[in-house]
């Protein structure tokens, strides 16, 4: 075992968003503000293997409709094993997110849905085989 890395993150972007209700009509537009604040640590283990854990958050911050400003947040955690030929990763991805209001349609009238809450967790695994070294070619 080694000792522990820390990967800090932080980004800024800035997005204009034409249509942000996604109204047919009287479309309204605002100026987006997103802050990604985030953290990873890493645990090398014998050498060639790792455990690591991570947690990114995303705010959205609304200009002219503030009400519609929110923060989404992933946690994720996952080990990666290397052999001479042989790679697995596995883990796991947990989102808590805000899916954006957004126009319904029931027969001939439009309302605007609210904002909706949502909680997904996503397992992964993934492998790789080195079938040949292409440098001894």
């Amino acid at each position: 075992m080694g000792p522990v890395r820390v990967y800090p993150y932080f980004e800024y972007d800035a997005l204009f968003r034409s249509n942000v209700f996604q109204t047919y009509n009287n479309k309204k537009s605002d100026f987006v503000n997103m802050l990604s604040p985030g953290i990873r640590l890493e645990l090398p283990v014998a050498g060639t293997h790792r455990l690591s854990v991570g947690y990114l958050g995303n705010a959205y911050l609304y200009s002219r409709f503030s009400d519609n400003s929110h923060y989404d947040q992933n946690v994720n955690a996952d080990a990666a094993f290397n052999f001479t030929k042989l790679s697995l990763r596995v883990g796991a991805a947990y989102r808590h997110a805000t899916e954006e209001a957004s126009l319904l349609q029931t027969g001939p009238t439009f309302t605007l849905d609210e904002q909706r809450v949502y909680n997904r967790v996503t397992p992964y695994f993934k492998a790789a085989y080195k079938m040949a070294d292409l440098w001894r070619l």
